[in-house]
């Protein structure tokens, strides 16, 4: 039965998402690379194959099918073998001047998320980010 009150709706959903996710990361951790048990992520061994990365609350048959695609890692280590594999696809390091300049470029060059992705040398999800200032949101 539903929540009367969205809130709580969204309170449990946040909840069994976490749990579920918490208990495959108990069961199949620690890291792969270094063994640690915090920060852990999925990595997709071939991110071609990937369908996506939200996966915790589909059914457990087409969860299982997108996990066996996976290696558990903590983020430094993720973020070592991205850079070592991808060379900066989405591994350049952003500073706050380069972060300001995007934000900027996109308002008043109409240039678009996946061009600055490009010239960046970073995706178009972190050009998002930071242009929705979810990263360097404390930067101008």
């Amino acid at each position: 039965m539903p929540y009367s009150d969205p809130d709580q709706q969204r309170a449990y959903q946040r909840e069994w998402y976490a749990r579920r996710r918490a208990e495959w990361f108990t069961a199949n951790g620690p890291c792969v690379d270094c063994g640690s048990q915090e920060e852990l992520q999925l990595d997709h061994v071939d991110p071609s194959q990937k369908i996506s990365h939200c996966v915790w609350s589909w059914s457990l048959a087409r969860r299982e099918v997108e996990l066996a695609k996976c290696l558990v890692r903590c983020t430094p280590c993720h973020m070592a073998k991205t850079r070592i594999n991808y060379e900066g696809a989405s591994a350049a390091v952003i500073s706050p001047v380069l972060a300001s300049e995007i934000r900027l470029r996109y308002v008043t060059e109409n240039i678009t998320q996946i061009a600055l992705g490009e010239q960046y040398g970073i995706g178009q999800q972190a050009i998002s980010r930071i242009i929705l200032r979810q990263t360097w949101g404390n930067v101008l």
